[in-house]
């Protein structure tokens, strides 16, 4: 296992994506997609409970969610950005 630490300083282990560029897990807590219907500009918030410590809305729970109104999500992030874009950037063709 080796660790690396990002832009702010933070250690975290160090996980290749299927580029081989090195990245680390983010994650966190989101409403349900399934049972926590917000809405664009969150015109349904008042019907659902706020989660203070997972800072999101809970619905009423769903099959998507095990029943408990949030999900847990997790994101290989790069340490390099600059490395990824590159790799995902479309080629430039002539001038603009």
């Amino acid at each position: 296992m080796r660790l690396r630490r990002d832009s702010d300083g933070a250690l975290h282990k160090v996980v290749l994506d299927v580029d081989g560029v090195e990245c680390f897990v983010v994650r966190w807590t989101e409403s349900c997609s399934g049972c926590c219907e917000l809405g664009e500009a969150m015109m349904n918030a008042h019907h659902y409970a706020f989660d203070d410590k997972a800072h999101c809305y809970v619905g009423s729970g769903c099959d998507e969610c095990g029943y408990t109104g949030k999900r847990r999500r997790e994101w290989l992030a790069p340490f390099e950005f600059d490395a990824r874009a590159s790799r995902s950037a479309p080629p430039r063709t002539g001038t603009s």
